[in-house]
C-alpha cells in the first residue's frame, strides 16, 4: 500500500465513525490539500458542518492481497512495483452485482482481457461472504472473462442502523486503489434519474476531482469514471441479454447484490427491489427467500412513490415491470385456479360414483 491509499483510507474510516479527526504525525502520509477538500466536500456533502481535517496516524489498515485465476486461462501473478507504469489499462471496481458485473462485459468491447483487471475489496461489508461465493460461482461457470484480485482492508463497517449500507467516501478509497493498478478506473454506478439524490462519491464533481489528485500523485494520466452514468440499471441489463445472452446473461444471475447479510435473496431491501425491477423487465426471472418485492409493504410505501419523484424514465420502468408481473402473477392464478376445477371435478365424479 502507498502513502496516497492509506490516506484515502483514512479518510474513508473517519466518514464512517463520523470522528473526521484524523492527525498527521509520520511520513506515511500524503498530505494534498486538493485531497482534503476533496475529502471534506465527501464527508460534508448534504451537511452544514465543515469536516475539521487533523490526519493522525493509525496502524496498518491496508492488509492483503490474493489473485483469483481467471475463468479462460490460469494466468500470471505479477506483483505491481512500487515505481513504474501500471501493467492494466482498465482496473474495475468490482462489487459482484449487476452493475460491476455487466461493466466487466462492456469493457471486453472495448480492451482486451489481459487489459482489464477487476479488484473486489473486502472493508467489511456485512455481505462479503457473498460477493466471494457469487464471485467463485462465476469463475466456477466460466463466465468472468479477465483477472480479478481480492484485496482486504482494515476499515471494517459496523451493524449501524443510523449509516444503514451508505459507507461515506468508499468510491474514494475504492478509487486509489484502482489507480494503482490502472489509468483509467471505473467506478460503476448507473443513472439514478433526475432529481435523485446523489451520494457525494457518485458525482461529476468527484470523478474530476478524483482524477486530478491522483494523476498528481502518479505523476500520470488517471482517469476515474462510471462507464454507464448514462444507463438505468434495466438499460444495463438490457444491453447484456442483448450482446451477451450466454455467459453475460449467466453471470448476471450468479451476480449478488441483496443486502441482507446471509440470504442470497431478501427481496426486501431496496438493492433486491432494483435488481427484480431490471431483471423483470428483461424476462430474467429469480426465487426470494420468502416474497417478490411487489409483496412487500415497503414496496408500495416507500421505493415506489421515491421513484415516482425521480422522473418519467425511473417511474415508467417500475410501472412496466409492475404490469408485467401483474399479468404475469394473474396468468398463473388462471392455471392454478383451472387446476383446482379439475381436481374438484374429478373429485365430484368419484363421490357419484361411490353414491
Amino acid at each position: 500500500m502507498n502513502n496516497l491509499i492509506r490516506t484515502c483510507e483514512a479518510i474513508t474510516l473517519a466518514g464512517y465513525t463520523r470522528e473526521a479527526q484524523l492527525h498527521f504525525t509520520r511520513p506515511g502520509w500524503w498530505y494534498n490539500e486538493k485531497l482534503l477538500s476533496l475529502g471534506d466536500y465527501l464527508l460534508s456533502h448534504n451537511q452544514p458542518e465543515k469536516v475539521n481535517w487533523d490526519l493522525r496516524d493509525e496502524p496498518g489498515l491496508f492488509m492483503s492481497e490474493t489473485r483469483m485465476p481467471t475463468s479462460h486461462e490460469s494466468g500470471r501473478w505479477r506483483i505491481l512495483p512500487s515505481t513504474g507504469y501500471p501493467p492494466h489499462k482498465l482496473a474495475i471496481m468490482f462489487g459482484a452485482g449487476v452493475d460491476s458485473t455487466a461493466a466487466v462485459y462492456r469493457a471486453l468491447d472495448v480492451y482486451n482481457p489481459d487489459q482489464v483487471i477487476a479488484l473486489w475489496v473486502n472493508y467489511g461489508q456485512p455481505y462479503a461472504e457473498k460477493e466471494h461465493t457469487a464471485i467463485a460461482r462465476m469463475i466456477a461457470h466460466k463466465v468472468f472473462p479477465v483477472e480479478i484480485n481480492l484485496l482486504s482492508s482494515g476499515v471494517q463497517m459496523r451493524d449501524d442502523p443510523d449509516w444503514g449500507y451508505i459507507f461515506p467516501a468508499r468510491n474514494l478509497f475504492l478509487a486509489a486503489i484502482g489507480s494503482y493498478y490502472a489509468d483509467r478506473v471505473w467506478i460503476v454506478s448507473t443513472w439514478r434519474g433526475d432529481g435523485a439524490d446523489c451520494a457525494a462519491d457518485k458525482t461529476d464533481h468527484f470523478y474530476t476531482e478524483a482524477s486530478s489528485v491522483f494523476s498528481r500523485y502518479y505523476q500520470r494520466d488517471v482517469t476515474v469514471e462510471t462507464p454507464v452514468g448514462h444507463l438505468t440499471k434495466a438499460q444495463l441489463v438490457g444491453d447484456m441479454v442483448q450482446y451477451h445472452p450466454g455467459e453475460g446473461v449467466r453471470a448476471l444471475l450468479d451476480s449478488t447484490t441483496c443486502y441482507h447479510s446471509q440470504l442470497l435473496r431478501c427481496g426486501k431491501c431496496s438493492s433486491c427491489y432494483k435488481r427484480w425491477v431490471a431483471f423483470t423487465l428483461n424476462g430474467l426471472v429469480e426465487t426470494y427467500a420468502e416474497l417478490e418485492p411487489p409483496e412487500y409493504d415497503v414496496f408500495w410505501e416507500k421505493y415506489l412513490p421515491k421513484e415516482r419523484s425521480y422522473g418519467k424514465t425511473r417511474a415508467g420502468e417500475v410501472e412496466l415491470a409492475l404490469t408485467r408481473w401483474i399479468v404475469h402473477r394473474a396468468s398463473v392464478m388462471r392455471q392454478e385456479l383451472a387446476s383446482l376445477r379439475s381436481d374438484l371435478s374429478e373429485m365430484g365424479q368419484k363421490v357419484r360414483y361411490r353414491l
